[in-house]
């Protein structure tokens, strides 16, 4: 097992880390820009493995294979089939279990039996659009990427958009692409109207950095507690839902400045703990692992919840948590969809064992418990998912293997 540990040397006092592009935002705008504006230069795209999977399959569409991506899994299902292409998809065994099925009955598509899926014919007008959102709300931007597009330039399409779900700011960061390429919207009650209209395109559009790995380097920023970490690119007001993370840090000691070129994150002086928190994360789901670890790793009590879909992720996130938890000692239950970490006087371990269970997000999160005891990892390389150059940041930061 590869040991993680933390050298007790000279740390300097700002740290200059580069995130990758948002994940999020580079498959929205992938999409789209295939649909909308082909000659539409994209600049700083994610380097995640996800990513690379999602432009390889659009460049070689008639067989793709997407190992543990379900994002770019689902978002190319929907363009194959609005582009009319014919193409076979296949997936990883963790993927083969993730949900799927209702996005391809709202597409209309042939219902998936097994793996390799083959996708063929085209899909017509309808309408009105609708897709559940109770697994995830990536259907539904999959469905907003493509329906403007299936109608055609100039005819508008409907499609359902409930006022409240699991993850809407993800959905509502598709709506913000869409706009981008001349896409117009009006929304009465739940009916949202979309419009592929004449206008001038955009010749290129940079990506933000991803926020959602930005809660890793607080993480650490929190651990070390003396560096201040500078991210350039990233903005305070962001359409990245996972921004929202600024405010649960700010409570747990890490303040959040802007720079000329970014933000700058930094430990406050003379931080007092705060009373038990409670967090509803229903809205950024992503950021559970980080912010839960941030919790047990300062010994403060939470309790999380809006958390059920983390079961459909790239492990189930709960039970990957609590197995950890247990693991490291910290004090923890899962009752009622609710996760509650309590503080504990009991004393860390020198020495534990973290199971990753092949979860990028599962993997980065337990990584600042290295700062206080060694950590023996199942593995290393799921980061390379979201987060290619992870360890590279920890290592300049005096983060080892043994």
């Amino acid at each position: 097992m590869p040991q993680l540990v933390f050298q007790h040397t000279e740390l300097p006092d700002s740290y200059r880390w580069i995130l990758p592009g948002s994940k999020s935002l580079s498959h929205r705008y992938i999409v789209a820009q295939k649909l909308y504006a082909p000659d539409c230069q994209l600049n700083n795209l994610s380097s995640s493995t996800d990513t690379q999977a999602l432009l390889q399959a659009i460049e070689q569409p008639h067989r793709a294979h997407f190992e543990d991506g379900a994002t770019p899994l689902r978002f190319f299902i929907a363009l194959a089939a609005a582009l009319s292409w014919k193409s076979t998809v296949d997936a990883g065994s963790r993927l083969r279990q993730r949900p799927i099925q209702d996005l391809i009955h709202s597409l209309g598509l042939s219902p998936l039996t097994q793996f390799p899926y083959t996708i063929e014919g085209a899909i017509a007008p309808r309408s009105l659009w609708e897709v559940s959102t109770s697994e995830s709300s990536q259907y539904l931007s999959a469905i907003l990427l493509i329906a403007p597009f299936v109608h055609g330039q100039g005819n508008p399409c409907q499609v359902r958009y409930p006022a409240e779900f699991p993850s809407k700011p993800y959905t509502d960061m598709t709506l913000r692409v869409l706009e981008e390429f001349g896409i117009q919207q009006q929304l009465n009650g739940d009916i949202l109207t979309l419009t592929w209209t004449k206008t001038k395109l955009p010749t290129q559009i940079s990506i933000e950095p991803d926020w959602s790995s930005a809660a890793f380097a607080y993480n650490i920023c929190l651990a070390l507690n003396s560096v201040n970490i500078e991210l350039p690119g990233l903005r305070k007001q962001s359409w990245q839902g996972d921004s929202q993370i600024q405010g649960i840090y700010d409570a747990l000691g890490i303040a959040t400045s802007e720079t000329q070129d970014g933000l700058k994150i930094s430990p406050k002086n003379n931080h007092r703990s705060r009373p038990h928190a409670s967090l509803n994360l229903s809205q950024m789901p992503d950021s559970v692992p980080a912010l839960a670890c941030a919790y047990a790793f300062k010994n403060e009590s939470v309790c999380i919840e809006g958390i059920e879909n983390l079961v459909f992720k790239e492990s189930n996130r709960i039970e990957a948590l609590m197995h950890n938890f247990a693991a490291l000692g910290i004090e923890h239950r899962y009752e009622n969809g609710q996760l509650w970490i309590e503080q504990s006087q009991a004393a860390r371990k020198p020495n534990s064992n973290i199971e990753t269970f092949q979860d990028h997000r599962i993997t980065m999160a337990f990584a600042l418990f290295a700062v206080t005891q060694t950590l023996n990892l199942s593995e290393t390389q799921s980061v390379s998912k979201s987060f290619p150059h992870f360890w590279a940041g920890l290592k300049d930061l005096n983060f080892d293997w043994k």
